[in-house]
Formats: structure tokens, C-alpha cells, sequence
């Protein structure tokens, strides 16, 4: 009798299990398995290999089962698993987030599993393993003591089911332990003032009760807030526990690991985003997975990892919409932390300029709230001027440059100091167009204008990244009287070095950054001290605002302050606000007090003033009477359904029939406005309308539901929907 047919006299135990696909992940669906008595020790979150189809895929064990299966048994024709992966299990705790995520963005639990669990990276995972003195045979055949993988042990062996899993359930075979690094050198900690300090023993107090918390540390630019991350961070560690330290760009996270690595000992430190390569992700991967004490510090994607002993979570700089994937099912790694919290966790956020939804639940005290009110050090804020573009113009200065920034980058220059130049808008020339017939040059596949790029000559799609070459004569009439209007980064950047010629100037945007290694090299360029007998000027987009501490600063100009302000959303003010305080803040960080300049054709904006003032408590106030007035998060949650179709009308009739299903299935429950066309009308090809849902923050209308819902509609559009949208294009 074998194995399966033994099990199933009386009872048979099932694993459901997720399967992984290869590169395109796993499946969107639970698969049952048979358990066979010899891999008994697999539990759930085990990795497994399974057979599927004619080939062995890795697999996830998400649930258990015991079945009496009587006289039925004959009747089971499931598959077994082949064999359990010699890793340690992924927590409870983190098939719990799984399952909660899934729950709050209206999923299955495969198709969270696949957005959330780095598959493709554990399949991969093959780490040393140390056989145990006992396995003198074994280790004779293996012709090593260690580091022999788990593939080339498997192999050697042949098959024989469940006898590595019952070895390693043993702990005779167990993985290599990495040599222990060499001590370094640490760099001292910092004084905390008067507020850090009180900040720092709030915080302590959370991490020693072990109580789900959340925190904000509401702080002004530049007031050390990386300071009061380090003492948590500093405390989790030596309780042999785990942190995570979120940023909002992979740039910002390689710019703060040095810092990081400096303070708690490189061993301690590990970095994680998607510019990591293969062999450094798996060595962090498996790091957590053994529960080593140790930081994390990366990109959104690092909240997906599966920590075995977090204790302390950190969000810098909240207010950033990076933190939130511009892909379905557009998870938030803010909301993905609060749901990943283990008993006993902290959360702690931390900004100058904190999103209004996070400081409205601080004055409800469902977040606890400290803040730093003063520079470190005793260093002021900025000084900030309003220039109103509008009297410039009327005095004949045409140039890009109002009369107020060119006398203060003069000082700048002759005081051999840095400046930073913002505009967030990348290319040299946003719009391109015919002075004779007046028709700007489209993107063949989206409804927008191409932005000119002149180091690469050619006009590049924002929308879909599509590129085509420079015109010679007008597409539409022949016409070689060809215009390039608008300003954008890489003009900034020419007229900068041809108006200042005495400084050095580096523009820092997106397309910079496509050239690998550029962010260091900036970096360099900016901290190299041969360079302090030059002045410098950085030129670039909203990257300069986020969270870059630059000693040399001393003057910041946002050109275009207003821009933005007018986008289809309910947040544009929010985040024109945001913008213009964080970059004022890269100002005067050390020895003398900055100054931030903020030219616009606008200056009555709220945004502005508020911002010059520094002011957020005001904005806030402002801003949330707003929001409740008009029904805007957070007194309301938005649901977001856009539907892309080859033909217009398509789009545009299933866009009506969901509207009209949702009125009639929820009615007074919930209110529809739309549908309408998107402001991007076309998108690589794709006819778009949307409609918006606005739902209570308590509304009972489930995503699973709204999902069978429209399942049974026969849409003939593809259908994308987004809870707290953040892009109405």
C-alpha cells in the first residue's frame, strides 16, 4: 500500500495552495493538494513544490485542512505535493496582512497573494545549508560539511519524499550561518534638543509597551526627525527585533543608507527596492525570513516583505503620493502598513507637511501626534518671497528669471554657495507646434501633446513614454516654420549656464536619471569639497523637494509656483502646499538662514501665501472646512472606475450601464458623479471615460460585491477601478 493510499482510509489532510507562475506570478485562484504523511511537518506559509501541469512550480500553503473522507476516498483525484522547501515558513502574521489587504481592495486571496508575496524571488531563494556531524554519509557523497544548496542536495539524493524535510525538521540540516562581519567604525550619535528629546521618550514608551500604535511626529523642515527614526530604530534592534524605514524614492533610500549604515554598522542595514539586484534582495529576503534583527530601508515595495519580528514601522516624508502604486490593484504602502501591523507594532509617520487625512484622525487622537516646532540647532526657517510674475511683465523683464532671483543667485555665485532652481516639468519645450496652421504635434496613441527633449532630439509622450523624431516641417500642412513653446527642465538647465556661466549647473529630473549611476554622481558633485570654490546650481523637478539634506543651500526658487494647482483634484491645493514648503526647506539647513523664492502669476493662491508663511495649521484649517463642505475624503471614501475601450462610444455605454447598475443596486447609499470623458481622452490607444463614487467613510458597500456586480454587466471595456484615487487624468 503506498503512501496516498494509506492516508486516505480514514482521513486525508488538504493544503490549499497558491500557486507561483514563473514571471507572471501566481495564479489568481487557490489550488487543493494532497499533504502526504512524510511532509507532515509542512505548515501554513510552508513553500512547497507541486506538480502542475507537466511541470514542479513553487507554492505557498495559505490553508489546511483535515478530511474524513470515508468510502469517498476512492473517488480524490488530487495531486500531492512533491516536496517542502527547506526555508523557514512565512508568519502568521503576514498571511493575516495578506488577507486583510485582500479584504480592503476587494480581492481573492490568490490575487492578493500575487500582488503582495515576492514569488518570484523566494522560488529562487537557495541558500547555504550545514549538515549535521550525524550525516557523515551524506556529507561524504555531498563532499562538504556546507554551503552545499538545497538543489544540488535534492539532486544528489534522488527521490526519496520526505527525507530532507524529516532531516530538517530535526535540525540536522540547517542553513550556513554568514561569517560574522568585522565591527566598524560608528559614527557618534547626535544630542537630541529639548523636543527631540521629548518625542524620542514618547516613542520609547510605545516600543516598550508593546501596544499597536500610531504615531505622527508633525515636525518643520529640517528639525531632525531622521534623528528620533535612528533612537527607535537604535532600541528595536537591540530587543533582537526588526524596523522598516520607508522613503518615497529609491533615490532618496540609497542617499539615506550611507547615513543609516554609518550609525547602526552596515550589518545592520539593508536596502530594498526594485533597482536591487537579484543576489541582494535574496540575501535580505532571507534575513527576515530568519528573524535576524535588522533595518530595512526602502521604496514602497518593501512593506511586502515578510518580516517574522517587526516592531517598528516608518513612513518619512507621508505626505509623498509615491507611496502609492500607479498600477492595479494601486496599493498604498501607507494603508498596506497600518494593515500590516503586528500586536505590539508601531507605526510612525513622519512629515512637515503631513496629508490632511492623517492630521485630521491626529486631532481626533486616533494618532498620536508629537511635534518639533524649531530647526535643529537653533536655525531658522527660510525667509520666503512671493514674486508676482505679473509686475515683472509689466516692467519689461521678459526672462525667466524675475529680478529678485537673479540678484540673489548673483550673491549666491559670489559667495561660492548652491541653489536649486525648481520646475516640475521635465523635456526643454513642453509643446511643439505649426505657426502657420497652429496645430501642435499629438501623440499618435494619446490625446496629449509631446514634450521636446533636446539632448536626445526627439519629442517623448508623459502619457505612454512613446517617442518619435524631431520634426523638420509641420505633419499637418508641410510647413517648416516649426515652434517650440514652454519651459521645461532641460531649457531651465541651458539658460541657467548661459545667463550664470561663473556656476556650475546639474539638473536632477527623471530623465537624468535614466542614465545609470546619476543619482550618485550628483550626489558626488554636490558633497565634493574641491567644488566649494565654485558656486553650484541644481536644476530639476520635484525631486529636489524630497527630503534631500543639502548643507551648502542657501537659496531655493520654485519657478511656476501655481502649476498644478488647477488639475482635476480635489488635493491640488494639498499638494501645491506640500511642494512649495518642502522645497523651501532644503534652504539654510546649517550655518546662515535660506531663503526660498516663489515666482508665480497667482500670488493671491491660498496655496502660496500659507506656504511662504510656513503656516500648515492654518492651510489645514482651511482645507478640512472645504473637504466637509463638498464631501471629499476624509469625510468620504472615493471610488474611481475608469473604462478604456478601442472605440470612443464603447467607453462611453459601459461607462453609463455601471453607472446606472450602481444607482439602482445602492441608490441613496452612495453618489455617482459621471460618467465623463477623462481629461487624458486617449491613452496608448485607448478611448477612456470614468465615473467617480463617493460612499461614507462607514459605507456598507463591499469591493467584493461591486465586483460580482459588474462582473455580470458584459462590459466590453476593460475596466480598472481605484479606492482613494490619487490621478483623475
Amino acid at each position: 500500500m503506498n503512501s496516498l493510499q494509506a492516508a486516505l482510509k480514514t482521513t486525508i489532510t488538504l493544503a490549499d495552495v497558491i500557486v507561483c507562475q514563473g514571471l507572471g506570478g501566481p495564479m489568481n485562484r487557490l489550488y487543493s493538494y494532497i499533504l502526504p504523511p512524510e511532509l507532515m511537518g509542512a505548515q501554513v506559509g510552508s513553500l512547497v513544490e507541486v506538480p502542475f501541469g507537466r511541470e514542479q512550480k513553487t507554492g505557498l500553503i495559505f490553508a489546511l485542512s483535515v478530511k474524513d473522507l470515508g468510502d469517498e476516498a476512492s473517488q480524490i483525484k488530487l495531486k500531492e505535493i512533491s516536496a517542502l522547501r527547506l526555508l523557514p515558513a512565512l508568519p502568521a502574521s503576514y498571511l493575516a496582512f495578506i488577507d486583510a489587504a485582500a479584504k480592503h481592495y476587494g480581492l481573492n486571496a490568490a490575487q492578493a497573494a500575487k500582488s503582495i508575496v515576492p514569488f518570484t524571488l523566494l522560488a529562487k531563494l537557495q541558500p547555504a545549508l550545514c549538515l549535521s556531524e550525524d550525516l557523515e554519509g551524506l556529507k561524504a557523497s555531498a563532499k562538504t560539511g556546507k554551503n552545499i544548496t538545497e538543489k544540488k542536495l535534492r539532486k544528489l539524493i534522488g527521490e526519496k519524499q520526505g527525507f530532507l524535510e524529516k532531516l530538517w525538521a530535526e535540525r540536522k540540516i540547517t542553513h550556513s550561518l554568514a561569517e560574522p562581519r568585522q565591527a566598524q567604525k560608528q559614527t557618534p550619535k547626535i544630542t537630541l534638543n529639548p523636543e527631540q528629546a521629548q518625542a524620542n521618550t514618547a516613542i520609547q514608551r510605545a516600543l516598550g509597551e508593546e501596544q499597536s500604535k500610531e504615531i505622527l511626529l508633525f515636525g518643520v523642515t529640517g528639525s531632525g526627525k531622521t534623528e528620533v527614526y535612528l533612537e527607535a530604530i537604535a532600541t528595536v534592534l537591540a530587543q533582537g527585533k526588526q524596523a522598516l524605514l520607508l522613503m518615497p524614492e529609491i533615490n532618496l533610500t540609497e542617499h539615506l543608507y550611507e547615513r543609516l549604515a554609518a550609525r547602526l554598522g552596515e550589518g545592520h542595514v539593508c536596502k530594498w527596492h526594485s533597482g536591487l539586484g537579484e543576489k541582494e534582495r535574496s540575501d535580505t529576503c532571507l534575513k527576515i525570513l530568519q528573524g535576524e534583527p535588522l533595518l530595512v530601508v526602502g521604496a514602497r515595495s518593501a512593506i511586502l516583505l515578510p518580516f517574522v519580528a517587526l516592531a517598528v514601522t516608518i513612513i518619512d516624508e507621508e505626505h509623498d503620493q509615491s507611496f502609492k502604486s500607479h498600477q492595479a490593484p494601486y496599493f498604498d504602502a501607507r494603508i498596506l502598513a497600518g494593515l500590516a501591523r503586528n500586536s505590539g507594532s508601531v507605526l510612525l509617520y513622519g512629515s512637515a507637511t503631513p496629508s490632511v487625512a492623517l492630521f485630521e484622525r491626529a486631532q481626533r487622537a486616533e494618532v498620536d501626534l508629537l511635534e518639533l516646532k524649531a530647526r535643529h540647532g537653533a536655525m531658522a526657517l527660510p525667509s520666503v518671497q512671493i514674486v508676482d510674475l505679473r509686475e515683472e511683465l509689466a516692467c519689461g523683464n521678459r526672462s525667466i528669471f524675475s529680478r529678485s532671483l537673479q540678484a540673489a543667485l548673483k550673491k549666491i555665485i559670489a559667495e561660492k554657495k548652491q541653489a536649486i532652481l525648481l520646475l516640475n516639468r521635465r523635456g526643454f519645450s513642453t509643446y511643439v507646434f505649426c505657426r502657420d496652421c497652429g496645430q501642435a504635434i499629438e501623440c499618435a496613441s494619446c490625446s496629449v501633446t509631446m514634450v521636446y527633449h533636446a539632448r536626445e532630439e526627439l519629442l517623448r509622450c508623459h502619457q505612454c513614454d512613446s517617442v518619435t523624431i524631431q520634426p523638420k516641417t509641420c505633419p499637418s500642412c508641410n510647413s517648416a516654420r516649426i515652434k517650440y513653446a514652454g519651459l521645461g527642465t532641460q531649457k531651465l538647465e541651458e539658460e541657467v549656464k548661459k545667463t550664470f556661466p561663473e556656476a556650475d549647473v546639474l539638473r536632477l529630473d527623471r530623465d537624468s536619471l535614466r542614465l545609470k549611476g546619476e543619482i550618485e554622481r550628483v550626489w558626488s558633485w554636490l558633497q565634493d569639497g574641491e567644488r566649494e570654490s565654485r558656486a553650484q546650481i541644481l536644476v530639476g523637478t520635484q525631486l529636489l523637494a524630497k527630503g534631500l539634506d543639502l548643507p551648502r543651500v542657501e537659496l531655493v526658487c520654485v519657478l511656476q509656483a501655481e502649476s498644478g494647482l488647477h488639475f482635476p483634484d480635489y488635493r491640488a491645493r494639498e499638494r501645491c502646499y506640500q511642494l512649495l514648503v518642502q522645497a523651501a526647506g532644503r534652504a539654510g539647513r546649517r550655518e546662515r538662514q535660506g531663503m526660498a523664492i516663489f515666482q508665480t502669476f497667482e500670488p493671491e493662491q491660498v496655496a502660496i501665501t500659507l506656504a511662504a508663511r510656513q503656516d500648515y495649521l492654518a492651510f489645514f484649517e482651511q482645507e478640512i472646512v472645504a473637504r466637509q463642505r463638498f464631501g471629499y475624503p476624509p469625510f468620504a471614501s472615493l471610488l474611481r472606475f475608469v473604462f478604456s475601450a478601442p472605440k470612443l462610444e464603447t467607453s462611453k455605454n459601459d461607462a453609463q450601464l455601471v453607472a446606472e447598475a450602481l444607482g439602482a443596486e445602492w441608490g441613496d447609499s452612495i453618489q455617482i458623479l459621471g460618467p465623463a470623458i477623462c481629461p487624458v481622452a486617449r491613452r496608448k490607444d485607448q478611448y477612456r471615460h470614468h465615473l467617480l463614487l463617493k460612499m461614507g467613510v462607514s459605507s456598507v458597500l463591499s469591493l467584493e460585491a461591486l465586483g460580482r456586480l459588474v462582473e455580470g454587466l458584459g462590459l466590453r471595456s476593460q475596466l480598472s477601478f481605484e479606492l482613494d484615487p490619487t490621478d483623475f487624468l
